[in-house]
């Protein structure tokens, strides 16, 4: 919900008391603001100032802060890249149990390209811990993972499966969970199932006008009985 100026300043100033969720907040408010700006008057609405307040925030110890300052400074949203200090502030919210900053942990350890077993394994513990959170995004992406990786020690097509048995809460991406049922039928060995939720999948994707290769590319490879490995994209 958006802020009004008075809202905004009594907000200013609480964060100026140092109160770390107010900072938080605030830095929030601003970067929101930032895109309506032409709507006020007498307010820096700049990602550097928002920026400033997040690291307040940050180092009080508060996990939605630090990962947001963290994703700030990997993009360089009102600062300069700075990826290591970037990644210790999400892995210091990572630590404290914010899963979206666990996911991001989780995701770019799976993405670099010398995916070795240990980065894989620091990646499902992330979104393990992430799933404690009811997060929907973490459940699928370990899903995922649990039934394409490269491992085999890592792989587990039943406990996919029992992550898949929740219902998304506000995820757009129905053909992705298609396909990541499917991928962990295959791993279980259920290439029957694996084939009808791939078909569901291509089918849906076709009807949105989504153009996604590895669909067909993966049905083929189900009605072969043979699962897939590697990342969805």
């Amino acid at each position: 919900m958006l802020t009004g100026p008075k809202e905004l300043n009594e907000l200013a100033a609480a964060a100026d008391s140092g109160d770390a969720v107010a900072q938080y907040i605030y830095g929030s408010r601003l970067n929101t603001f930032r895109y309506f700006k032409r709507y006020l008057e007498k307010v820096d609405l700049q990602y550097k100032t928002a920026n400033a307040w997040f690291t307040k925030s940050a180092k009080s110890g508060l996990p939605n802060a630090q990962y947001e300052i963290g994703r700030n400074m990997l993009a360089g949203r009102g600062c300069e890249v700075d990826v290591v200090n970037g990644y210790k502030w999400i892995n210091a919210a990572a630590i404290g149990g914010y899963s979206p900053a666990q996911n991001t942990l989780a995701q770019s350890a799976l993405s670099e390209q010398d995916n070795l077993p240990a980065k894989s394994r620091a990646a499902i513990a992330w979104l393990r811990n992430s799933v404690q959170s009811n997060n929907f995004t973490a459940r699928l992406l370990l899903a995922w993972e649990l039934s394409t990786s490269n491992f085999s020690e890592l792989r587990n097509g039943e406990e996919a499966l029992r992550l898949l048995e929740s219902k998304a809460d506000n995820y757009f991406d129905e053909v992705r969970i298609m396909e990541t049922r499917a991928a962990a039928y295959a791993e279980s060995g259920n290439f029957k199932a694996a084939i009808k939720w791939q078909k569901k999948a291509q089918k849906l994707a076709s009807s949105l006008g989504w153009s996604i290769p590895l669909i067909s590319e993966r049905l083929d490879g189900y009605r072969q009985n043979v699962p897939f490995r590697g990342s969805y994209y």
